[in-house]
């Protein structure tokens, strides 16, 4: 597959899954990975779609014309699946999805790409500097629920002692994402022995509020289970994001902006796809009104 991409003139980059596995743990089977995470420049969708088709893949969700418009602009994957889901590939085009204000672009990760040999195979991948920021992003978006992503950070740093910190800090900076990563780094030196330097840490946390909310995370982790809730997230975004602002546009984006579940909930025509930015809410609000029902019920 990154053979056909490279022969028809689409740059990708390989990253999380097996990939992650091998820079963070020299051996790319120690890391469970259900799909394979590919990032292209967005102008070559088109094209790697046909390509991924050729091999018998198929987008999941189909999507009306409109809808791929804008889950283009507003959102950053999506999957192509084969033989009854036992493969799949999640597409991106970008790092995060417009309701998680993230402002390191797919283009700039693209241009410093590093090569690695998995499996026998040379591939490109993020920068180490990238990485390790596109980790504390991916934790942070979903609240760093999972332990192994804190374990996969952990590692890579390990891993790899050349990293320039500096230049880590200054992409940061330039993302409004230093206190994303400074809860990444607090998260690591809180559930392993890899140590960060002080000058790092002071840097990225200076008044220690990631440091206390990374001890909230070490005892909360292993008893909270699913997804959060629109409140839950939007709270919590108001703590990690650097600007306030960014948290409530995200707020907004979220509350709005159509997703795969809107149309995969209620199929209207092209011609009224406008029409899912006055659903979303609507749907939104039956969901999270039915699970507040839920939970007094079992709390009565």
């Amino acid at each position: 597959m990154i053979k056909l991409f490279k022969e028809n003139g689409i740059p990708v980059a390989l990253f999380k899954g097996p990939l992650l596995a091998q820079m963070a743990y020299g051996d790319f089977s120690l890391r469970q990975a259900g799909d394979i995470d590919m990032l292209i420049h967005r102008q070559h969708f088109t094209r790697a779609r046909s390509l991924l088709e050729s091999l018998g893949y198929e987008m999941h969700p189909k999507l009306t014309s409109p809808q791929l418009a804008s889950h283009l602009n507003n959102h950053c994957e999506i999957q192509f699946v084969r033989d009854e889901w036992f493969t799949v590939v999640d597409l991106h085009w970008d790092l995060a999805p417009r309701s998680f204000v993230f402002k390191v672009k797919a283009d700039e990760v693209m241009s410093r790409l590093q090569s690695i040999s998995l499996a026998g195979t040379t591939v490109e991948t993020f920068s180490a500097e990238d990485s390790v920021l596109y980790q504390s992003m991916h934790g942070a978006k979903h609240l760093w629920r999972c332990l192994e992503w804190i374990t996969a950070l952990s590692e890579t740093i390990r891993a790899t002692p050349s990293i320039n910190w500096d230049v880590v800090i200054d992409r940061a900076v330039q993302a409004h994402a230093t206190r994303i990563l400074g809860l990444g780094l607090r998260l690591v030196e809180n559930f392993s022995d890899t140590r960060i330097t002080r000058s790092v840490l002071i840097a990225v946390d200076a008044d220690q509020a990631m440091q206390r909310m990374a001890q909230n995370i070490r005892e909360q982790i292993f008893t909270t289970n699913g997804a959060a809730h629109s409140t839950e997230t939007n709270l919590y975004n108001l703590r990690i994001m650097d600007r306030k602002r960014d948290a409530l546009l995200s707020a907004c984006r979220a509350l709005f902006v159509p997703t795969l579940p809107d149309w995969q909930a209620l199929t209207l025509p092209p011609r009224l796809h406008s029409l899912y930015y006055a659903f979303r809410p609507l749907r939104l609000s039956k969901v999270y009104s039915s699970a507040l029902l839920r939970r007094v019920a079992r709390n009565v």
